[in-house]
């Protein structure tokens, strides 16, 4: 079947040249017909076309075998070495048509020196013409296939990537997770389809709560694929584990699995939601920040390397102990915030959460009016992801 196919395409592809051909030679008998007086007959229409799909075939011929050589040649000289070709490919087919038409239509073209000057030069100039037009219609034939196909393959990947959005949104947790005395409130802003940012929120075996904020490094689909695997990664290594040997775990697996160009910046927090008592752990995201009614933001540094994971073996990540209390708010970012550009050019910094508007009794309405006001500042060509956590 696919054969047959095939065949039908190459004889679809081959009978439009081919009729135009024929065309253009009986147009050119038929001027030569009128310009001696004569009349047009129907032997001398089959003689045209004979002229015209021999000097087509000729150029076509003469094309396939010298083509591939001119292409080494630069501009103009390939435009030169294609006239050629084209002149003599009519040539001789003008040749085969003079042997042709005597047999086939009983029609015999003059062979007086003149003669043969004239319609030999009539020859090369229809040929070169001829063959010319084919192929500029077959390179631009070609350049809309590649243009079609090419747009059909990036349509694909579009789809892909939406599908690809699609899942890893839904791994992520609700933008508003309520744990009874700890509500957790996020807002994730991929700067492309997919990200390389994640949260998550679970619960420990103790009864504690751990929120995970992570940066991977890079974008795209590869990055999304990472954050995947790490995401899945950490409710498993912690569980048995404290959260500096969690990071540690973490850590080491990274190591076995990335390369060397690649690393996840993650920082977490594991509180108690009764007393508000917490660890913190981070392993190169920007500081964490608490927030209380009416204070400046109060950066937690938490001690030990701050390296991300995945990058050097033998590191011991160190916790920050602290306690939440009612009235504030814990919130992690990654580092698509205060990497953002202001109006004037320059970063926003790790301390953009100290200027940003004042807090208002919901947490959703804040982060939401927080990352109005800086988002706009400029061109957000990372990840954003802002969560906080609050005793309720």
């Amino acid at each position: 079947m696919t054969d047959r196919r095939t065949r039908r395409a190459i004889v679809r592809d081959a009978a439009v040249p081919v009729a135009v051909s024929a065309a253009i030679g009986v147009g050119i008998v038929s001027m030569i017909v009128a310009a001696a007086g004569g009349r047009l007959s129907l032997p001398l229409v089959g003689s045209g076309a004979v002229v015209g799909i021999s000097i087509y075939a000729g150029c076509a011929v003469f094309s396939t075998v010298f083509t591939p050589l001119l292409r080494r040649l630069h501009s103009p000289w390939r435009q030169l070495g294609l006239g050629a070709v084209f002149g003599a490919g009519g040539l001789v087919g003008w040749i085969v048509a003079r042997t042709l038409n005597p047999i086939l239509f009983d029609v015999h073209y003059g062979s007086s020196p003149r003669g043969l000057a004239i319609s030999t030069a009539i020859t090369v100039s229809v040929a070169i013409v001829v063959g010319a037009t084919f192929t500029i219609i077959e390179t631009l034939r070609s350049r809309l296939e590649l243009s079609i196909a090419e747009s059909a393959a990036r349509e694909y990947a579009e789809r892909e990537l939406e599908v690809a959005a699609s899942i890893q949104r839904r791994l992520l947790p609700d933008r508003e997770v309520d744990l009874g005395r700890l509500r957790v409130t996020s807002r994730h802003l991929p700067a492309r389809l997919v990200a390389g940012d994640f949260y998550d929120v679970f619960r420990l075996g103790d009864g504690r709560v751990a929120v995970v904020v992570a940066d991977v490094a890079g974008k795209g689909m590869g990055a999304s694929l990472i954050m995947a695997s790490a995401k899945a990664m950490v409710p498993l290594l912690a569980t048995g584990r404290s959260l500096a040997g969690t990071m540690d775990a973490l850590n080491r697996r990274l190591l076995d699995e990335l390369d060397r160009r690649q690393f996840v910046a993650l920082a977490m927090v594991w509180i108690d939601p009764d007393d508000g008592s917490f660890e913190l752990a981070n392993a190169g995201l920007p500081d964490p920040c608490v927030l209380g009614a009416g204070e400046p933001a109060s950066a937690l540094s938490a001690p030990g390397p701050r390296l991300p994971l995945g990058v050097r073996d033998g590191l011991e990540y160190a916790v920050l102990p602290g306690r939440l209390a009612p009235d504030q708010r814990l919130v992690l970012m990654t580092d698509g915030l205060p990497e953002t550009l202001d109006a004037t050019g320059e970063p926003l910094g790790y301390d953009a959460i100290e200027h940003a508007p004042a807090t208002p009794a919901d947490t959703g309405a804040w982060l939401d009016e927080l990352i109005a006001t800086l988002r706009p500042a400029g061109e957000a060509d990372d990840d954003w992801t802002l969560v906080a956590i609050e005793r309720t």
